[in-house]
């Protein structure tokens, strides 16, 4: 559902998890809309790329700021622009990827998964804690956290049925591969057909998030939120994202 594989257009259950997570944010929105300096966190799955948090975030239309595991952030910068939404509307929403930010876990080995992925440490969380350290030392402030991570609600939600059709003719696509002598092979869209592709192929090199003025979704991304640039040295201006 990360939409991290090789070649293809897009990968099945990726749209069912994009609309899964738009109404964890929705509800999230109201949780941080309620509550005096309410700021919404909702952690998204993205172990390396931000497919699913940046599609999301546009999905849900009001989303203030979106980390994704392809571009770091600092804290200061990242805080600074948090108080500046709390101080012009009142609130703010976060949506983070799970890989974002790991950087701040540098030296942390929490081990494997049982499927020999690498442990994350919870940055949602993290963000949380710090946010609210920041505004009590720096502003004497206290704001109303509000955590939200669905984890498996996401994955777990029944297919919408653009993915229904989509998975449907990929199984029909394979077995006719198969049927003709095909071997370590999968099945794929690419530039909107359908493509046999092998399976080695597909697994490297890992598909992520293009960071640049050429990558339409992640520019209409930013120009969505507002975010200034988060990264150290960076020194966006919270005036300015406005």
């Amino acid at each position: 559902i990360d939409n991290d594989v090789a070649f293809i257009d897009k990968s099945f259950g990726f749209d069912t998890a994009v609309q899964a997570a738009a109404s964890v944010i929705q509800c999230a929105s109201v949780e941080a809309t309620d509550a005096h300096d309410g700021i919404g966190i909702v952690k998204l799955m993205g172990r390396e790329c931000g497919f699913v948090a940046m599609h999301a975030t546009l999905a849900a239309g009001d989303v203030d700021i979106c980390l994704i595991p392809e571009v770091s952030f600092d804290m200061d910068l990242l805080f600074d622009y948090v108080r500046h939404k709390l101080d012009t509307k009142g609130n703010c929403l976060i949506v983070v990827a799970e890989g974002a930010g790991q950087e701040y876990f540098e030296g942390l080995d929490l081990g494997t998964d049982l499927s020999g992925n690498k442990k994350l440490p919870d940055i949602g969380q993290l963000i949380k804690d710090r946010a609210k350290d920041w505004f009590k030392k720096n502003h004497q402030r206290s704001v109303n956290v509000r955590y939200i991570d669905p984890s498996y609600q996401v994955r777990s939600v029944p297919t919408i049925a653009s993915d229904s059709i989509y998975c449907s003719a990929l199984g029909s696509n394979v077995v006719h591969g198969a049927m003709t002598g095909l071997t370590g092979f999968s099945c794929g869209k690419i530039n909107d057909r359908y493509a046999y592709i092998p399976i080695d192929e597909m697994c490297d090199p890992k598909r992520t998030v293009r960071i640049d003025s050429q990558n339409r979704m992640y520019m209409r991304m930013l120009r969505q939120t507002g975010q200034p640039n988060f990264q150290k040295g960076g020194g966006g201006d919270p005036a300015a994202a406005d």
